[in-house]
């Protein structure tokens, strides 16, 4: 029985699940650009809503006063969503791991 070497050829490798890396980056890319596009999206749509008179006259003839408590919390929405959006482009940006850790969640 012969003895063969080790290492006979020795080649570099990427580590293992490189390419899964990049495609879950790539996945995760998308989700923050959706994320934000619909949270400026949303809070664009319901400040036009709340500034539109047209509005408010429908509101006057249906007497639904109540209306713009619902706006008021998709305002609210929306900014968070995307204070939040922009808070995880900066520790991205920035490579801040527990930041990134907490947008995960």
């Amino acid at each position: 029985m012969a003895i063969r070497p080790a290492m006979r050829s020795c080649k570099i490798l990427p580590p293992a699940g490189a390419k899964g890396n990049e495609k879950a980056e790539e996945k995760s890319a998308i989700r923050k650009q959706t994320s934000r596009i619909v949270g400026a999206g949303l809070f664009a749509f319901t400040i036009f809503i709340r500034a539109e008179p047209g509005f408010d006259e429908w509101i006057a003839i249906l007497e639904v006063y109540q209306y713009y408590i619902g706006v008021y919390i998709l305002i609210g929405a929306g900014a968070l969503v995307m204070i939040f959006s922009f808070l995880g482009c900066c520790s991205a940006l920035m490579e801040h791991s527990s930041a990134l850790y907490l947008q995960k969640v």
